[in-house]
């Protein structure tokens, strides 16, 4: 029964909403370098929020080498 319906759901969006070239373009942001994804001259801040253990400390990160630490109620 729930193949049936995922198979009609599917069928009623057309087949545009199944191909991978669909997406919008975008610009590519960040390169492969070996293992790792490098990008110079980012222009984005705080985009990456990084959080740590069971608390609500976060440290945010981003493209350009700036950070801000958050430790809510002792500072």
């Amino acid at each position: 029964m729930q193949t049936r319906f995922w198979m009609l759901f599917l069928a009623a969006l057309g087949p545009s909403c199944l191909r991978a070239d669909a997406a919008p373009e975008r610009p590519l942001r960040y390169r492969p370098d070996g293992t790792d994804f490098v990008i110079r001259n980012g222009t984005e801040r705080y985009n990456r929020p990084l959080y740590g253990g069971n608390t609500a400390f976060r440290v945010d990160a981003g493209d350009r080498p700036e950070f801000v630490l958050y430790l809510p109620g002792r500072g």
